[in-house]
């Protein structure tokens, strides 16, 4: 009785065994599918990745001639819309806002103020998904929060300035500041250090070169205080600062 026992226990332990086995192939073929999913991804992720920067730089070096048939307003919100906030849990910053005459947006690392007499009436006053390039009526958001007021801050930024430098424009700028790349072993991304006086300032060359091409072939005045505090351009038109890199 005793040997029959113990082959029981032993066949229903086999059973329990194979089940387990049977699904642990099952998870097994289901994870080696996952991985090479997911390594798909990835790899789609980074090819995207690279077009999009492509693209903003792309964007970024547009010729103001190309733009001349363009929709005045229209082409004032695609700039706008590339200094907002795309994380709309952060509403303060999130979406482009609109008043009368005015488009503005930040991500609090960058903003833009662009003076446009052509916003349709039906949207002066609003805040507007940033993603939208038509139908802007429909993508009108009301915020619990109020926009960041960006135009006092800039305000401030003017007031407590340490030197301006005027006449400057897109194509003297890097010689003005003495732009110079700045290599960075633990950071990826590509940095330009300006230098005025006793002072010199890194910057996301990216963003710069975004502040730079909303600035179009105007002369402009830059506004600096010190390497920690933002960069600001502004002429009669267009308003843009940025945020410098930590050292």
């Amino acid at each position: 009785m005793l040997l029959e026992e113990y082959d029981l226990k032993l066949m229903q332990l086999r059973k329990i065994y194979d089940r387990l086995e049977d699904a642990y192939n099952t998870a097994l073929d289901e994870s080696e599918t996952l991985e090479m999913r997911l390594e798909e991804l990835e790899n789609e992720m980074q090819y995207t990745e690279k077009q999009i920067k492509t693209l903003k730089n792309q964007i970024i070096n547009v010729k103001k001639e190309s733009n001349e048939m363009e929709d005045t307003f229209k082409n004032n919100f695609i700039k706008a819309s590339l200094f907002a906030c795309e994380d709309p849990f952060k509403k303060t910053f999130y979406s482009v806002n609109l008043t009368k005459n005015k488009i503005m947006a930040t991500d609090g690392i960058k903003g833009i103020i662009i003076k446009c007499d052509c916003i349709p009436d039906n949207l002066k006053n609003t805040r507007i998904n940033w993603y939208a390039r038509d139908n802007f009526e429909d993508n009108i958001i009301a915020p619990e929060e109020k926009f960041y007021d960006l135009e006092q801050y800039l305000k401030k930024c003017k007031k407590a300035k340490k030197y301006s430098v005027d006449n400057v424009n897109s194509n003297n700028f890097s010689k003005t500041f003495n732009a110079a790349k700045h290599v960075n072993e633990y950071e990826s991304l590509e940095q330009i250090r300006l230098s005025h006086e006793e002072m010199k300032i890194l910057f996301n060359k990216e963003l710069l070169d975004l502040a730079l091409m909303c600035m179009g072939d105007k002369n402009f005045t830059a506004y600096l205080t010190d390497d920690k505090s933002p960069l600001m351009l502004e002429h009669d038109e267009v308003s843009t600062i940025i945020m410098p890199m930590r050292r």
